[in-house]
């Protein structure tokens, strides 16, 4: 009985102990890689790639598991997964002569059919190499009812971080002058063609911990952004915030959503000019 006693005690002593030791001061030698985009983080990263590559490379396995996953990833027969917008059938797609990726879309009678017919909206080959950018596309935010606008997210080489840009879909181009976020980890979501709301770094003070938006404001067309109007603002120690609309036919419902934590949440309604 004394000897499953003390194994007992000592099952409990170990599983608390990382505890302590955790709860000790210790110097991070590595807390020079927070400045991720400065340049000897980046030469890390770079050597720690190359050295994973190498031993890839080294395995008697490597060319032709390589070979045959670049064939799936090129293949025609993938499903071009559809999201459906208005009228149209929109589509992001990336193959060997498509390396950074176009936007298309095309008509759901012809998405359908046998053979689509696409319609490219943006080339993000032409437009990287145009503003000499490694741009990547992270989606699209709509203009409803009509999806003739949207806000197109673009990442500086795959980032969490986005620039935002209004796009005019009819005529297939950016809009001069339109609205514009510049790089950051956020969202924006449509009120009407002259209001977004937008989750975003506002400057200092105004992110999470975690790194993501701590404030969520209403921005009306034609006023510079630093003249939002904040709708909430949450604690640093939240995951993050996000607001946005939601449609129905009746009426648009603009909704905050507070991260507190990774499981734990509130939500919130704007109504009669109060959040609920």
């Amino acid at each position: 009985m004394k000897t499953k006693t003390a194994l007992f005690c000592l099952i409990i002593f170990l599983s608390i102990l990382p505890s302590f030791i955790v709860g000790q001061e210790q110097e991070d030698k590595f807390i020079w890689l927070e400045e991720v985009e400065s340049e000897k983080s980046l030469d890390w990263v770079k050597d720690q790639n190359k050295k994973t590559t190498d031993v890839l490379k080294s395995q008697p396995e490597f060319k032709d598991i390589y070979d045959k996953t670049l064939k799936i990833y090129n293949s025609k027969d993938r499903i071009a997964y559809p999201s459906i917008k208005g009228n149209y059938i929109y589509n992001f797609w990336k193959d060997e002569k498509n390396k950074r990726g176009i936007w298309r879309r095309t008509t759901i009678n012809e998405y359908l059919g046998e053979k689509i017919k696409w319609e490219t909206v943006l080339d993000l080959d032409v437009l990287s190499e145009k503003e000499n950018e490694n741009w990547a596309y992270k989606g699209a935010t709509f203009l409803y009812p009509g999806f003739e606008r949207c806000m197109i997210k673009l990442s500086r080489g795959g980032s969490d971080a986005v620039e935002m840009r209004e796009f005019d879909l009819v005529k297939k181009d950016f809009v001069k002058d339109g609205f514009f976020v510049p790089q950051s980890k956020g969202s924006v979501s449509w009120v009407d063609k002259n209001t977004l709301i937008i989750n975003t770094n506002f400057g200092e003070g105004t992110m999470t911990i975690s790194g993501y938006p701590r404030i969520s404001k209403i921005w009306k067309r034609g006023t510079p952004i630093s003249k939002a109007k904040i709708l909430f603002e949450g604690n640093e120690k939240d995951l993050g915030i996000w607001g946005s609309a939601e449609y129905t036919v009746k009426r648009t419902y603009i909704i905050v959503y507070q991260a507190i934590t990774f499981y734990t949440s509130k939500k919130y309604v704007l109504e009669d000019g109060k959040l609920i």
